[in-house]
């Protein structure tokens, strides 16, 4: 009976690390030129689906080598009075996992209004129409200062596109305020599912008795 225990708590165990590393390993940055240092924007303002996964598309902003937070390159976006104005980027998206992006942000002449920088998820459905879009408006960073904005979220049943966009907005009007974007990361982790953590559960349970048992 105890070599039975052992065995059924040694594969339970074992099962369960194995349904849950797929999890726990270590996400890839999905984005296609991260830190802009390809020198341009590949795709138009308004693409259609289709083209996601084949870069970034801007509306206001450039690429500039007058400040990096790695590199030569980053995205500079200067303000619009009260329209905001950044870079955005799709890629395919698949319901239930979870989406993390990350970007650092950095202004060298400050920035009036109190949260100008916005980094955001937003979800899309198969025929590109909105499906939630995620993430707070940011506070201004400290001048000359990297600093880095995240948010997380789970991709809705209907998505089947995601976009990491980052976006400056100025309200107190055309000062000349600037704000540069390097090194973004956008990442998927597969949510585990109820099923594989009873089987954890089952796994920590048939052990302990085993080891109980001896």
């Amino acid at each position: 009976m105890k070599a039975i225990l052992g065995t059924i708590g040694s594969a339970t165990c074992l099962a369960a690390v194995l349904a849950l590393t797929a999890s726990t390993a270590p996400a890839q940055n999905l984005l296609v030129d991260p830190s802009f240092e390809s020198g341009v924007f590949a795709l138009p303002n308004g693409f259609p689906p289709s083209s996601a996964g084949g870069g970034w598309a801007a509306f206001g902003s450039s690429i500039s080598t007058a400040a990096a937070n790695s590199g030569t390159h980053s995205a500079l976006i200067n303000d619009n009075t009260w329209n905001p104005q950044g870079v955005y980027q799709w890629l395919t998206a698949s319901p239930g996992e979870q989406y993390s992006l990350s970007a650092n942000y950095m202004t060298t002449t400050g920035a009036g209004y109190a949260t100008p920088v916005l980094v955001q998820l937003s979800f899309f459905d198969s025929a590109g129409a909105g499906a939630g879009a995620f993430g707070p408006w940011l506070s201004t960073p400290a001048l000359n200062s990297w600093t880095t904005g995240n948010v997380t979220q789970i991709a809705p049943a209907n998505a089947a596109y995601v976009g990491a966009y980052l976006m400056f907005m100025d309200n107190n009007g055309a000062n000349g305020n600037t704000m540069y974007f390097d090194d973004i990361s956008l990442t998927a982790t597969v949510v585990p599912e109820p099923a594989s953590l009873a089987l954890l559960g089952l796994g920590l349970v048939s052990g302990l008795i085993w080891r109980r048992r001896q």
